[in-house]
């Protein structure tokens, strides 16, 4: 299975960009509104579902993941 991503809904693309741009917004959202903060558990469980049923789609029973 590989990796999901998960894009931000209010911004995003600064990954890298300054050395701090994990603690300290670049557009100057408070930390409430930042990235990370506005990916809610509903859009990770959704989007890990999804994922598994595609892998679970594409191997015989035997070998599904479970979910």
């Amino acid at each position: 299975m590989r990796n999901v991503n998960i894009s931000a809904p209010v911004c995003g693309g600064c990954m890298n960009i300054s050395k701090n741009w994990m603690t300290a917004c670049l557009l100057g959202y408070p930390p409430a509104e930042q990235c990370l903060a506005a990916i809610t558990p509903q859009t990770v469980f959704d989007a890990a579902s999804r994922a598994v049923r595609s892998f679970n789609a594409k191997r015989p029973s035997a070998r599904r993941a479970f979910l």
